[in-house]
């Protein structure tokens, strides 16, 4: 059974121009202790489906699911209050902005406390002690000292460390970090991806890692929610197609629209995707090199990045034109696979 299953979760915004729909019909499926991503460009309703699945949403937001199953409960069956107990004994969110996600007015101890004594309870000393062991845990060098300290005398990086501890205080079965390198230096950026993988390997738990950063996400992630890239260019360029007047002269044939969309409108659709596999081909696999270095799997990018660390200059550079007529393979094949859709691409014979 599924840890979080969600089928046609709609999210709709009341404005002075009336509902605007920001998340449509998404469906979802995370497996316990699996890590997966979600990817898209800034406002295609990554944040917003976070929110709805965290119970977080605005009071101007209305949701709606077909289903919407975590741990084996129907959400959609309990009262409101019913289900944000169940959401916050299961779930926690990591935000993009670190500094202003923590109260400036608390020090970083009172803000772990209370998440400690809602969830875990215990006497003021055992909590003390868990939090310091916390902060340890997420690589917070003397913990004492800066359980004591205010958000602003802390680093971004170690902001987001402490964000990381209370999201692990709630005991989540999943964790949701919304894009939580957005803020960060590119060598901190790092260094928090190797410590959420970390987590949710100690802890056994989910991971939903949201980015619009797709060089970052294969390095963590074993599945791939592309949203944006795939689903809105396909359905963008499926609509287009359909406005064609060709396929106003297949309707015209009295033919079903099934048969419309498959052999008329689905294959001028697929060429624009067809350039855009080719161009990320490059991007996924360096992500692929790094998940196999990560995971220590064997492989060429395990082998490569060893190469590197010990300077061997001729396996680097084998390794490196191994990779480069791999892509080129790669799009060799997309190139003849778009002239089979399109045959305008084809040489007359």
């Amino acid at each position: 059974m599924s840890l979080l299953q969600i089928e046609n979760l709609n999210v709709d915004f009341m404005t002075d121009d009336g509902l605007v729909r920001a998340v449509d019909k998404v469906k979802l499926s995370i497996e316990s202790g699996q890590v997966i991503g979600v990817i898209g460009e800034s406002g295609s309703g990554k944040s917003v489906m976070a929110l709805a699945i965290t119970g977080l949403l605005s009071p101007a937001a209305r949701m709606q699911a077909d289903l919407f199953n975590l741990d084996g409960h129907d959400l959609t069956r309990m009262s409101a209050a019913e289900r944000q107990n169940h959401i916050t004994s299961n779930i926690s969110i990591i935000f993009q902005e670190p500094t202003s996600s923590l109260n400036p007015a608390l020090t970083i101890g009172y803000q772990l406390d209370e998440t400690i004594r809602f969830h875990e309870g215990g006497t003021p000393k055992q909590r003390r002690d868990r939090a310091l062991e916390l902060l340890s845990q997420v690589g917070i060098m003397d913990a004492k000292r800066r359980y004591k300290e205010y958000p602003h005398q802390l680093s971004g990086g170690l902001n987001q460390r402490v964000m990381i501890a209370i999201a692990l205080a709630c005991q989540p079965k999943l964790l949701i970090a919304d894009e939580p390198t957005t803020a960060l230096d590119v060598t901190v950026q790092s260094q928090i991806l190797d410590l959420l993988l970390k987590v949710k390997e100690e802890h056994n738990i989910a991971l939903m890692l949201i980015t619009h950063d797709f060089s970052i996400l294969p390095a963590i992630t074993l599945s791939t929610i592309p949203m944006a890239i795939i689903a809105r260019m396909t359905r963008s360029s499926l609509l287009g197609v359909l406005k064609a007047e060709y396929i106003r002269t297949a309707r015209s044939k009295g033919l079903s629209q099934q048969r419309i969309i498959w052999i008329h409108a689905l294959r001028n659709a697929l060429i624009p995707i067809l350039t855009i596999s080719g161009v990320q081909v490059s991007i996924i696999m360096s992500g692929v090199i790094i998940t196999e270095y990560i995971f220590a799997w064997p492989g060429v990018g395990k082998w490569l990045l060893e190469a590197v660390s010990r300077r061997d200059f001729a396996s680097i550079q084998a390794g490196i034109l191994a990779l480069s007529l791999l892509v080129i393979a790669f799009n060799l094949a997309l190139d003849l696979l778009a002239s089979y859709v399109n045959p305008r691409l084809r040489r007359p014979s």
